[in-house]
């Protein structure tokens, strides 16, 4: 498998952004929005991307194995 440096944080967040302008009323229940946050993370880490050929954040990490083979200092 060859790595490539993606920037998984980006990457969620343009979505998020995203679903945020889709769903503008949830969105502004500020109380709830913290919650939804991680719980939109957790579905985003387990659901397919095309931009990992049809795998998931989770699978990708899975499959790389230790990523601080993959970090320099």
């Amino acid at each position: 498998m060859q790595l490539q440096v993606i920037d998984f944080h980006a990457r969620f967040m343009q979505d998020y952004m995203q679903w945020c302008q889709e769903n503008e009323e949830l969105a502004k229940e500020e109380e709830h929005l913290e919650e939804r946050f991680y719980d939109l993370y957790d579905t985003w880490m387990e659901s397919p991307k095309e931009w990992l050929e049809g795998k998931s954040p989770m699978q990708y990490f899975h499959e790389i194995g230790d990523a601080r083979l993959y970090v320099s200092a």
